[in-house]
């Protein structure tokens, strides 16, 4: 039994064409034909061949790739515990220097910029009055009777006010301006408040508790200066009333009288 090899039709028997296709079946032909099919069936199969170990060859390398990067994944993954873990074991720096000592190294560094140079330097002024009122307090409230608390820690302006008021005789004050209180008991000092803060002139207010066991509570505010280098204080105000105008008013007051005076004494001598 043949077939034609053109169509794949059943041939009979001796057959010379094809009754399918028309095709000549002489001998030498079809051998011609089953030797061409029999080379294209093996160029076919060896392109699969082909074709099959390129693509193992593919995946082989996208596996081997896929390792490499698993493995250089794992070893980050490990070199950032281990620099975490250093760091860790570093002990850190003091950071208990002043402000001061901060304000000159960022100073150096171009990172901050004037405005924030200017905040550091506010900063530090603020706590070197804040430490410098709680100071004067700390003595004040001591109360030493032969320290003169006043000639030490204010102004010499205001000084010498309070002293020209305390010559006139006039009994101008009924409270001690530190505390704020005619009485007190084992006085202390609660807080200290930074309102406005220059570079020689400052505005602070104090809480002081002038009975230990009490709930009162005095806030003096006190108008600071920069005088030779130390904060000093430059003027006591209570509920509003300046300690300066109060001595002011008290002088003018007690020269109004002693004109008063001198002038009546004209006036009964000239009578007489």
């Amino acid at each position: 039994m043949q077939y034609c090899p053109y169509c794949g039709a059943l041939l009979p028997t001796n057959a010379k064409f094809c009754p399918e296709c028309g095709e000549s079946l002489a001998a030498n032909t079809i051998g011609d034909v089953s030797t061409k099919q029999t080379q294209r069936h093996k160029d076919s199969r060896n392109r699969r061949d082909k074709n099959n170990d390129n693509k193992k060859s593919l995946y082989g390398c996208l596996i081997i790739l896929l390792i490499i990067a698993v493995i250089a994944a794992a070893t980050v993954i490990m070199y950032n515990n281990t620099q975490t873990h250093s760091n860790a074991l570093i002990p850190k720096e003091d950071t208990s220097d002043t402000l001061s000592n901060r304000l000159e190294e960022e100073e150096d560094s171009p990172s901050l910029s004037y405005e924030e140079q200017l905040q550091m330097r506010e900063k530090e002024r603020e706590a070197e009055i804040r430490k410098r009122v709680q100071r004067i307090y700390d003595d004040v409230l001591q109360y030493k009777p032969q320290v003169n608390y006043t000639g030490r820690y204010c102004t010499s302006r205001l000084y010498q006010l309070i002293q020209q008021a305390n010559q006139t005789g006039e009994y101008w004050l009924d409270y001690d301006y530190w505390i704020s209180a005619q009485d007190c008991d084992k006085p202390h000092l609660e807080m200290v408040k930074i309102i406005d803060c220059y570079e020689d002139l400052a505005t602070v207010k104090v809480y002081v508790r002038p009975f230990r066991d009490g709930q009162e509570t005095s806030v003096i505010e006190l108008k600071m200066l920069k005088e030779d280098g130390a904060w000093l204080i430059d003027d006591f105000i209570d509920h509003g009333t300046s300690l300066k105008t109060r001595a002011r008013r008290t002088i003018e007051e007690s020269q109004i009288k002693a004109e008063i005076m001198h002038d009546d004494a004209d006036t009964i001598n000239n009578i007489h």
